[in-house]
C-alpha cells in the first residue's frame, strides 16, 4: 500500500516484464494546486501533569500565495470529544510551501489523550482528507521538576543526574556554573525560582556568591511554601560556601557560622571538612525508620548500608536544634540532617562520593536512594501504590502494520517486578476485544498485535498482579490512519513515471504520450509480448518403467537359474 514505486519497478525489471507509463496533464506549479496538507507531526510521547505539552508540525501550502492560511491545536477534553486549545497562522510562500508550525497546550489532568493538528479548509480547496493528523499523549500523574545548580563538574553529579534520569516521573534540570566565570557573579535567576516552577532544588558545591541576596530569598520562599531543598556537601556549600549569612541560613537544619568561611581555589580546611572514610549508617531509631534511609526493602537498613563502600569525607556538619540526624559515621559524625521548613523540608548531607556505591557493583541501590530523597523531599514518600505501564515504539500506524507493545510493573519505590504476571487485549474501533499474548523477552514482556486492517483508534489494556496481589491496570491507545495515498498530492508527476520506465529499460518499457496510447494498445494487442522461460528438467536411466520390468525381470530369471541349478 505504501511501499515505494520504484521497488515495484526493480522487481519487474529483474524478471524481464516491461513498465510502459502514460502521464495525463502537466505538472501544475504552486499557482495552480489549491490545496493545504498537514503532512508531519512530532510530539514527546508522553508529558507530566502541568507541564508544557509543545509540538512541531510541517504544513504544506500550495496555491494559496501570500494569504494567511490557520493552525489550529485541538486537544481531547473527554473520550471522543476535542476541544481546540491553540491556533497560530502561517503566510503561503510560492518558493517554499513546506512551513514549520509550532504549537503547545499544558494538559492538567493525567490520562491518555488524542491530539490533533488541523488546517480548516480553504476555499477552493478539492482535497481535504489531508488537512489534519492527529496522535496520542500520554499525561503522566506525579511528575517531580527538579533544579540542580551545580558549581563543580565532579563525579557525583554525573551519578546522581544518571540515578534520578532512570525514574520516568522525575524530570531533572542542571546547570553548572564554572567557578572561573566569578568575575560575573552574581546571576540573576528569578525564573529558577519562580511559584511552583521546581519542586525540590539541589545545591551542590556552589558558593553562595553566585546568587544575589533576593534570589535565595525567593527560594527560601519556595521551601517554606512546599517545595524541597537538598544541599549536598562541597569545598563551597554550608558555611565554607558563605551561607551562614544568607536566608538559607534559617532553611537548612545545621548550624552555620561566618569563620567557616572558605576562600575561593584555596585548600579545602581540614576543620570544617572530614578527610578520611567515612562508613555512613541509620541512627537508631530515627534513620532505621526513616522512609529515606530504608533501601533495602523487606531487609533491615543497617544490613544494607554495612555493605555499601564508605564515604571519602565529607563536611563536618552541626545539627541546628531542630535538626535530625538520620544518618552518621562510625565516630558519630553527622551526615545525613533533615527538617520540616513551613509546609516544605530540608536535607543536608555531608557527603559527595556516593558515585562510588554504583562504581562498586551497588547501581540499584545507589538509584534507590536517591529517589527515596527527592521523594522525601517532594513529600511523595507516603506513596504506596504501584504502576503499571505500556510502552509503545510510536502511536500512528498505517493499515496493516504490526503492532508490538512493551509492558511492566514498578513497586512504589519505581522498582522493577520481576515476578509479575501480566494479561493483554486490544480493543477495535468496532468496540470488539481480542486478546493478545505476551511473550518474555529477557527481561521485558512483549505482545504483538497485527489486526489492523480497520483505520479508527486502538486501546491496549494490561492487567498485572504479583503472587494473587494485583498491582493494577493500565490502557494506552493508538491510531491507524487513513490516508488516501494517491489524493494524498493530486499533481502529476510526469518524472516519477518516466523514471519508473527506464527501471525496466532493458525490458523495453517506456514512457508515453497520451497520443500514444490508442496506437501502442494496437499494436499490443496485435503483437502481444512473449516471455521465454527455461526450465530445467533432469532424467535419469533409471527413472522410468522400462527399466523397472527389466530390473524385475533379471531378478526373476537369476532366481529362476539357481533355482534350476540346484543353488537355491
Amino acid at each position: 500500500r505504501d511501499v515505494a514505486p520504484q521497488l515495484i519497478a526493480r522487481q519487474l525489471a529483474d524478471i524481464g516484464c516491461p513498465l510502459w507509463t502514460v502521464a495525463f496533464g502537466d505538472p501544475r506549479g504552486s499557482s495552480e494546486a489549491r490545496d493545504v496538507a498537514v503532512s508531519e507531526l512530532l510530539s514527546a510521547p508522553s508529558v507530566f501533569v502541568k507541564n508544557p505539552l509543545d509540538i512541531l508540525g510541517t504544513v504544506r501550502i500550495d496555491g494559496y500565495a501570500n494569504q494567511e492560511v490557520s493552525v489550529q491545536m485541538w486537544f481531547e477534553a473527554a473520550r471522543g470529544k476535542l476541544e481546540q486549545v491553540d491556533e497560530t497562522s502561517l503566510r503561503a510562500d510560492q518558493d517554499e510551501p513546506r512551513q514549520t508550525v509550532e504549537l503547545s497546550h499544558t494538559p492538567t489532568v493525567p490520562g491518555e489523550y488524542k491530539l490533533l493538528v488541523k488546517a480548516p479548509p480553504r476555499p477552493g480547496e478539492l482535497i481535504t482528507t489531508n488537512n489534519e493528523l492527529a496522535t496520542f499523549i500520554t499525561v503522566k500523574p506525579g511528575g517531580l521538576n527538579v533544579l540542580y545548580l551545580e558549581g563543580t563538574l565532579r563525579r557525583e553529579q554525573t551519578f546522581l543526574r544518571r540515578a534520578l534520569d532512570a525514574s520516568p516521573d522525575i524530570e531533572m534540570d542542571f546547570q553548572w556554573f564554572d567557578s572561573r566565570q566569578r568575575g560575573e557573579w552574581p546571576r540573576p535567576m528569578p525564573e529558577a525560582f519562580e511559584p511552583g516552577k521546581y519542586d525540590v532544588y539541589i545545591l551542590g558545591d556552589l558558593d553562595s556568591t553566585f546568587f544575589r541576596e533576593e534570589d535565595l530569598a525567593e527560594l527560601a520562599r519556595r521551601v517554606s511554601e512546599g517545595a524541597g531543598l537538598l544541599m549536598l556537601g562541597g569545598t563551597h556549600s554550608f558555611g565554607p560556601g558563605g551561607y551562614a549569612e544568607t536566608p538559607l541560613a534559617e532553611v537548612l537544619p545545621v548550624s552555620m557560622n561566618r569563620f567557616e568561611r572558605q576562600k575561593l581555589d584555596a585548600p579545602a580546611r581540614s576543620d570544617v571538612h572530614w578527610q578520611q572514610p567515612l562508613k555512613m549508617l541509620p541512627t537508631d531509631p530515627l534513620g532505621r525508620m526513616s522512609f529515606v534511609m530504608r533501601i533495602g526493602g523487606a531487609v533491615p537498613p543497617e544490613e544494607v548500608w554495612s555493605t555499601l563502600p564508605p564515604l571519602a569525607g565529607g563536611n563536618r556538619l552541626t545539627p541546628s536544634n531542630r535538626g535530625k540526624v538520620w544518618a552518621e559515621g562510625p565516630g558519630r559524625e553527622p551526615l545525613l540532617i533533615v527538617d520540616d521548613f513551613g509546609q516544605g523540608r530540608a536535607m543536608a548531607f555531608a557527603g559527595d562520593t556516593t558515585w562510588q556505591w554504583a562504581m562498586r557493583g551497588f547501581a540499584d541501590t545507589h538509584r534507590r536512594f536517591w529517589r527515596q530523597v527527592i521523594l522525601w523531599l517532594a513529600r511523595q514518600d507516603t506513596r504506596t501504590e504501584g504502576s503499571v505501564w505500556i510502552e509503545l515504539p510510536q502511536r500512528r500506524f498505517a493499515p496493516t502494520s504490526k503492532v508490538e507493545f512493551r509492558v511492566g510493573a514498578l513497586d512504589a519505590q519505581g522498582t522493577p517486578v520481576r515476578d509479575a504476571n501480566f494479561s493483554a487485549e486490544v480493543q477495535q474501533p468496532d468496540g470488539s476485544r481480542v486478546v493478545v499474548p505476551l511473550a518474555r523477552r529477557g527481561e521485558d514482556w512483549w505482545g504483538t498485535f497485527v489486526e489492523t486492517r480497520e483505520a479508527g483508534d486502538y486501546v491496549v489494556r494490561v492487567t498485572a498482579d504479583a503472587e494473587n496481589v494485583p498491582l493494577g491496570s493500565t490502557e494506552a491507545r493508538f491510531l491507524v490512519f487513513d490516508q488516501d495515498l494517491e489524493l494524498d498530492n493530486p499533481a502529476a508527476d510526469p518524472t516519477l513515471l518516466a523514471s519508473l520506465s527506464q527501471i525496466t529499460s532493458e525490458a523495453e518499457g517506456k514512457i508515453l504520450a497520451p497520443e500514444e496510447l490508442p496506437t501502442f494498445l494496437e499494436e499490443l494487442s496485435e503483437n502481444p509480448p512473449r516471455f521465454e522461460v527455461t526450465l530445467q528438467r533432469k532424467l535419469t536411466l533409471w527413472d522410468n518403467w522400462p527399466f523397472f520390468l527389466l530390473f524385475i525381470g533379471v531378478l526373476c530369471t537369476e532366481w529362476f537359474l539357481r533355482k534350476r541349478w540346484g543353488l537355491a
